[in-house]
């Protein structure tokens, strides 16, 4: 367990998490986008396997998973890494969940010597999203954080 707030534990995926992990990323992308295309999104195939050479968090709440966002390293940039696959169950959303996600990456990236964190997003979504707006992302929907690093 990396953290823990009331009844959401953050922790890294296991094996047995990744159908449900997948499912909620790809029911949040088919909410936003209107519909679901896999095909788009081989990296949920195999999540494990995918990020391995990654950090992929998962929030979870008993045997449910409500949340996901993974760290990956930019290959070929020495101390840059972007936060990639952050969603958070519909119902589940504005209760801190996508902060808490958040922050662990952001942590995690500090331990590795990572200076400069990118979430990139979909501008349309960013406004829907309270840790992506208010204010913070400009023009393309770019968040960029330079250490050091705090959500």
């Amino acid at each position: 367990m990396i953290a823990a707030h009331e009844r959401t534990i953050v922790r890294a995926i296991e094996f047995s998490d990744q159908p449900d992990a997948q499912e909620l990323i790809l029911s949040g992308l088919q909410e936003h986008w209107g519909f679901r295309d896999a095909s788009k999104n081989r990296d949920l195939a195999d999540i494990c396997r995918s990020y391995a050479d990654a950090t992929f968090l998962v929030a979870s709440e008993g045997d449910r998973i409500v949340g996901t966002g993974a760290l990956k390293l930019r290959s070929g940039v020495s101390g840059v890494a972007e936060v990639v696959r952050m969603s958070v169950a519909a119902d589940k959303r504005r209760k801190g969940i996508g902060r808490m996600i958040l922050r662990e990456l952001l942590g995690i990236a500090e331990s590795l010597g990572v200076q400069t964190v990118v979430l990139e997003d979909n501008r349309d979504l960013a406004r829907s999203n309270p840790i992506l707006s208010g204010g913070r992302l400009h023009n393309h929907t770019l968040r960029v954080w330079r250490g050091p690093l705090r959500a």
